[in-house]
């Protein structure tokens, strides 16, 4: 009720596979009935208010060795990046699929999910993939590190045919190759590349697992993988009966990242936050949090709403920021939350999704991202819904398109 009342017309259900979700965490059952009971019971609620939602399918699920996965528990929650390339992975992911949105019935509305009209948008995974954690690559655990390494070996095999040719096209301007002596296309011995964040260009004198001819292929190998996840993904979806705008959600700031995205799914979605907690190296989500306090509309114009947004259009795809956060306790959250509404309508934005509203009856605090009980964001959340929603800002006239290079 108080959604309908603030003009809100979507609402993003998220994290319902994580230990204390739908899933059963032991058990022969696979849904457990009690927690499946309440979500089916909140869209049932949401349907009838006029509300749409949003449903993501691998978010936080721990795969497990019942399951068939080896060291699963080790791959954390949403077995980040190990579900975009296993086989046994991906197959439990169709399996959820299935189960959820065609083989179950709200016993509320006597709808399946697949036939649902309330339900609008649904996401594959979130944040997850091989660009989103390629700090990841050099730590994988075992046997996925291996089995990585083998479609990497096998992938530059058939790009450059054997090892003096990939020794020759891994030659930087220096004349030096960045393939090392006892690296082999042909006994499968080429190690992945250490993948950067930055986008100098590094030589082959250098560290040569973070030489850029190596991290070139890697990118092409990581996208290449991502795009033929999505698409097996994208026709297992339909062919089950899903009709519904489907995305991914991985590394928006990474231009490979959102082409993959953009050439298999039907949306782009992204997230952003300003001035989202910093912690310790290390002690992530552990207190203390550190913030800059800094304001969004005259600060850090690099990271502003518009300039971010802006980088992620994909050329005629619809663009939604699924989570959209001005984090507590930062002074000057309220504004932010109506500047994303201005820029939002200015760039037309499909849908801004705000993150989040703790609907827990007992809870008393405002967190980073709850907006619930905080009254600068909560305060404005009707007015920023109109001035998105019924035009109060139009949309720019205006457009300028970027090209990349391969």
């Amino acid at each position: 009720e108080q959604f309908a009342r603030t003009g809100i017309n979507l609402v993003r259900i998220h994290h319902i596979d994580d230990a204390t979700g739908i899933l059963n965490a032991r058990g022969p059952h696979f849904f457990h009935a009690e927690r499946l009971d309440t979500v089916d019971y909140w869209i049932a609620k949401l349907r009838a208010r006029g509300i749409y939602v949003s449903l993501d399918l691998n978010d936080y699920r721990t795969f497990r060795a019942d399951e068939g996965v080896i060291n699963g528990e080790a791959l954390g929650r949403g077995a980040k990046p190990y579900a975009v390339f296993d086989r046994t992975l991906i197959e439990l992911q169709q399996q959820f699929a299935r189960r959820f949105l065609v083989e179950h019935v709200n016993p509320y509305t006597g709808l399946r999910y697949c036939e649902d009209p309330a339900i609008a948008f649904l996401e594959i995974y979130d944040e997850n993939g091989l660009f989103i954690r390629r700090g990841d690559w050099p730590k994988l655990q075992e046997p996925y590190r291996t089995a990585l390494t083998q479609r990497w070996n096998a992938w530059l095999k058939e790009k450059h045919g054997g090892t003096d040719l990939l020794r020759e096209a891994w030659t930087d301007r220096t004349g030096k190759s960045c393939l090392r002596g006892n690296e082999s296309l042909e006994l499968g011995t080429v190690e992945l590349p250490v993948m950067s964040m930055g986008y100098d260009l590094i030589p082959c004198t250098g560290d040569p697992l973070r030489a850029s001819p190596r991290v070139s292929d890697g990118a092409l190998f990581a996208y290449d993988i991502q795009v033929a996840y999505l698409a097996e993904m994208m026709a297992y979806l339909r062919k089950i009966g899903i009709r519904i705008p489907i995305t991914a959600v991985g590394a928006q700031d990474n231009m490979p990242d959102l082409l993959a995205t953009a050439d298999t799914t039907d949306y782009i979605g992204i997230n952003y936050y300003w001035d989202h907690p910093c912690f310790d190296p290390g002690k992530d989500w552990t207190l203390p949090a550190y913030f800059s306090m800094n304001n969004p509309l005259a600060d850090n114009q690099t990271y502003a709403f518009p300039t971010s947004i802006a980088l992620a259009r994909m050329h005629k795809k619809p663009l939604v920021v699924r989570e959209l956060g001005y984090c507590y306790p930062n002074t000057f959250r309220a504004a932010g939350t109506l500047e994303a509404a201005a820029y939002g309508a200015m760039l037309d934005i499909d849908a801004l999704i705000l993150f989040t509203y703790d609907a827990r009856p007992g809870a008393r605090s405002s967190g980073f991202f709850d907006i619930s009980r905080d009254p600068l964001r909560w305060g404005v959340a009707a007015q920023a819904a109109r001035l998105f929603l019924h035009g109060e800002v139009a949309p720019a006239t205006q457009r300028v398109g970027i090209g990349y290079t391969r």
